[in-house]
């Protein structure tokens, strides 16, 4: 808005104002005004919260099966390395030796372990970073 036009419009609002009578503010006025303001600000805050924890809720039930279903790739790809490929387990020690990484016989009990591990881990980081993202609203 232009400078002009904003003078124009503050003139018209002071020869509205003019011919009004002048009145105090009812009693209390300021402070229901603030008790609305902070009403508004902790419904905000739980709107905010909210929303954090449906999409925690979300990424989890999204998060959970994806690592499931990893979990059964890696088990079900350590049975077909056992039965389905004879020696490929020991070409691949063969090349890890080679490049210099030791190797240790990998079951599929140690990778529903592994899984297990992976899927508490982030769990938990993720309940920390949405626990403290809703802490500090």
């Amino acid at each position: 808005m232009s400078e002009r036009r904003r003078k124009e419009v503050d003139a018209l609002i002071d020869t509205s104002l003019y011919s009004e009578r002048h009145t105090c503010a009812p009693l209390f006025f300021h402070r229901k005004m603030e008790q609305s303001l902070r009403f508004v600000a902790i419904r905000d805050a739980e709107t905010q919260k909210f929303r954090y924890s449906v999409a925690g809720l979300f990424v989890s039930l999204l998060a959970l099966p994806l690592i499931a279903g990893a979990l059964v790739v890696l088990i079900t790809w350590g049975v077909a390395i056992n039965n389905s490929f004879p020696g490929l387990r020991g070409q691949l020690d063969y090349y890890l030796t080679a490049v210099g990484i030791p190797t240790q016989h990998v079951t599929n009990e140690s990778l529903f372990l592994l899984g297990l591990g992976v899927i508490f881990v982030a769990f938990f980081l993720g309940m920390i970073t949405l626990r403290k993202r809703i802490i500090d609203l």
